[in-house]
């Protein structure tokens, strides 16, 4: 009897793993990609760092009423953003 599908039997095998390197291959492209998009958007801020970036979270950080070290990463994210705003827009 033949098989409907038009597909012999074990032959699927190679297909499913061609499928899982092109998808591989895509994402390592797309991760890369964004890698480098996000390192150079590190560049603009780069020298505002040790300047800005530390001492205004730092002074936020310490001047807000209850202090949690779970808020921290988001007050430095938040930060950066500003500066990478002023930054690009001067």
């Amino acid at each position: 009897m033949e098989n409907p599908s038009g597909i012999q039997s074990g032959s699927y095998i190679p297909v499913v793993q061609d499928f899982f390197a092109q998808f591989y291959s895509f994402s390592t492209q797309i991760s890369s990609g964004f890698a480098y998009h996000m390192y150079t958007l590190f560049l603009f801020t780069k020298s505002d760092i040790k300047t800005t970036l530390i001492p205004v979270s730092f002074l936020a950080i310490a001047s807000s009423p209850g202090p949690l070290l779970v808020h921290e990463p988001e007050t430095f994210f938040w930060v950066w953003l500003h500066i990478l705003k002023y930054n690009l827009s001067s």
